[in-house]
């Protein structure tokens, strides 16, 4: 059975890879702390934590996040856990629109509330590292609590697709009577084309009175 490696806000710590990051952990209530990472288009902020952990046993690292979900699809929160001496021996998870499944999927107030569980095995080493990878995208990261309480069974289910589907932008195509970009500039060239008509009236006027044409004849 796997041994489960619990997030603990207290053992990350931005790494100094970090760009324009706006990250803090802070308590939300007496017993809970999170990490609160803000994030923006040309933000990216690592949170980083050094283990010493047992060789050749399987782990499962957990944690809970609500935000993490980026409308336009150009964020992405990524959980890379490799060993310190071999970053090529490790694992990438993507969790940012729930590309890895979560455990758990639930309705949070105005929130989506998701619980991963990423597993891995230390195989030969003993010193590992892992590091949560927040890149243009809000969310908040904290220890989950236990899977089977009543506090999650009592969530609405909701997955991801479900939420996006409610927070997408209203699109000017979503009208029922049409697209108003096309009847905008319907409505201009009609214009355009009564101006034209009449400046070209006003034209056939003048050449009349001054027997000239500013038009070839057919």
């Amino acid at each position: 059975m796997s041994k489960i490696i619990e997030f603990d806000p207290s053992v990350f710590e931005i790494d100094k890879r970090s760009k324009n990051s706006s990250a803090a952990r802070t308590f939300i209530s007496p017993d809970t702390e999170v990490w609160d990472i803000s994030g923006s288009r040309r933000s990216r902020t690592l949170l980083v934590s050094d283990m010493h952990l047992q060789k050749y046993t399987d782990y499962v690292f957990r944690f809970a996040m609500t935000g993490g979900i980026d409308l336009s699809h150009k964020g992405s929160v990524q959980v890379m856990i490799f060993p310190s001496a071999d970053f090529d021996k490790g694992y990438a998870y993507m969790t940012e629109n729930s590309r890895f499944a979560p455990t758990i999927s639930k309705r949070f107030g105005a929130e989506l509330l998701r619980v991963f569980e990423l597993p891995f095995c230390t195989a030969e080493f003993d010193s590992w590292r892992i590091v949560l990878i927040c890149d243009r995208t809000d969310a908040r990261i904290f220890a989950p609590e236990d899977i089977s309480s009543y506090s999650y069974s009592s969530l609405e289910d909701l997955t991801c697709e479900e939420w996006r589907s409610e927070h997408r932008p209203p699109s000017m195509w979503d009208d029922d009577e049409g697209d108003p970009l096309a009847d905008y500039f319907s409505d201009k060239f009609d214009g355009a084309e009564k101006d034209l008509r009449s400046l070209q009236e006003l034209l056939r006027r003048a050449e009349e009175a001054a027997n000239f044409s500013f038009f070839d004849d057919d």
